[in-house]
């Protein structure tokens, strides 16, 4: 038994859900665009109707007028999807592309509108590269910096390690004297040859022979 409130047709037959979906009305106001983005369409296009030379004006949209050109849009993109559509079908194709919009334009007599609706598409196609392209530009962002960085770093390290280099040069020099000095003194059995000690020696050597010339 079908729920209450469920009618017969006129055949005496109890409607389906299909069949309700269908009897249900959709009115205009249902496929309305957006009233903001007709009223900045139209001031958009009366702005670029003006002179270049003449100064920027302040457009208002009347509340009526905003509401004529929100109803009449709907219409007429649903009018021009209509015939898109029949020439998506005899295609025996389920979606609709830009060139069943171009024959739909011709079929209305609106062929005049083909170069504006190609200028626009090929606009629109360039912003969304634009937007591709600095996407991907601010994935890594200040990637070569960061490069350039890393490559001054690697520079100051050699610099760095080249100047430790000359400066430990002469220290190993004089220590290598130093030791061999010791390896001698070792082979002579006397006490190991300190570079401190070294100026001392020599002080004493002048002492001993100052001495000698005294006592002669």
């Amino acid at each position: 038994m079908p729920p209450k409130g469920w009618r017969k047709d006129s055949e005496g037959n109890y409607p389906n859900t299909s069949y309700i979906k269908e009897q249900e009305k959709i009115s205009i106001d249902d496929l309305l665009f957006p009233k903001s983005i007709i009223t900045s369409l139209a001031k958009e296009s009366l702005q670029n109707a003006f002179q270049k030379g003449e100064e920027e004006r302040r457009i208002t949209v009347s509340k009526d007028a905003a509401l004529a050109m929100q109803r009449s849009a709907t219409v007429f993109v649903n009018h021009l999807l209509m015939f898109a559509r029949m020439n998506a079908k005899d295609s025996n194709r389920k979606s609709c592309n830009d060139q069943d919009i171009m024959a739909a334009l011709d079929t209305l007599g609106l062929g005049a509108l083909e170069s504006i609706l190609t200028g626009k598409m090929q606009e629109y196609q360039e912003a969304i590269l634009w937007k591709k392209q600095n996407k991907v530009n601010n994935a890594v962002p200040g990637a070569d910096g960061d490069i350039a960085m890393e490559d001054d770093e690697d520079d100051e390290d050699d610099d760095g390690r080249e100047g430790a280099d000359a400066d430990a040069e002469p220290k190993s020099r004089a220590d290598t004297e130093v030791q061999q000095g010791n390896a001698e003194n070792d082979k002579l059995d006397g006490p190991p040859v300190n570079q401190e000690q070294v100026p001392s020696t020599r002080q004493n050597d002048l002492d001993l022979s100052t001495k000698k010339q005294k006592t002669e």
